[in-house]
């Protein structure tokens, strides 16, 4: 018996969801191959439907790999695992401190899927109340956060930044892919990372990288603000005790 047109549309369905919970549980991104081996799809069907999908902004390719694109990672951070919400208690206490001995926002990043996102966010008033709420994600390469993050998770540059420039959000960000490898060395020997006016383009920020047990990386702890206030001695200071108080207890 042909099969009908509302067991076509479900079939194909399924398949689309199958392929977006395989990219979701996949911290790296997979290939067309690495799809159609998770799901059991033909790879040419796999191949069809990871196009249709980028094109609809559910996925984003890079290089020869797809992650998820911005619409579905909209949808992903509407739930927090509880791996977050256990950091977030141990964290927000320290963020908060931190927010009241700089005068700055504040904010615990992880890296998920090549792009930043913020599990644990403390503001203030004004203009750095806009830079992203805590549900956002935000691109890698030119705040603070992500730099720190690509700079120090292993083989983060190969997995995540494309051979192509990468996105101009102002005038200072960094596009070249060789420019930005540069940077990110820079970042590993100094142990932190800068970020001025390179996402929003009257906002500043510092950050460094917070590990776990057997020094493994789980974040990055930043602060922002206006470019004078960032650079205060004081702040590096704040930031950078906060950062070794959580070394341990943050997994």
């Amino acid at each position: 018996m042909p099969e009908s047109a509302s067991e076509h549309h479900g079939r194909q369905l399924n398949r689309a969801v199958a392929i977006l919970e395989a990219l979701v549980e996949s911290s790296v991104g997979l290939g067309v191959s690495d799809v159609a081996r998770r799901t059991d799809l033909p790879k040419t069907t796999a191949a069809r439907i990871l196009s249709d999908l980028a094109g609809a902004g559910m996925l984003e390719r890079v290089r020869e790999h797809y992650v998820p694109g911005l619409r579905l990672l909209a949808l992903v951070g509407q739930v927090e695992p509880a791996g977050v919400l256990a950091r977030q208690r141990v964290i927000l206490p320290q963020l908060d401190r931190l927010r009241e001995e700089t005068g700055l926002a504040v904010a615990f990043s992880t890296l998920r899927h090549g792009r930043v996102r913020f599990e644990a966010a403390l503001y203030v008033n004004g203009a750095v109340d806009r830079v992203s709420p805590v549900q956002h994600w935000v691109p890698a390469h030119c705040t603070c956060s992500g730099k720190v993050l690509l700079a120090f998770t292993p083989h983060a540059e190969r997995r995540y930044l494309p051979d192509r420039p990468q996105t101009a959000y102002t005038a200072s960000t960094i596009t070249h892919p060789q420019a930005l490898a540069e940077e990110l060395r820079r970042i590993r020997d100094a142990g932190v990372a800068r970020n001025d006016g390179e996402y929003v383009p009257e906002v500043s920020g510092l950050a460094v990288p917070v590990f776990g047990a057997r020094s493994a990386l789980v974040g990055a702890l930043a602060v922002c603000g206006a470019h004078n206030d960032v650079s205060r001695k004081s702040v590096w200071s704040a930031l950078r005790q906060t950062a070794v108080e959580l070394n341990t207890p943050v997994r």
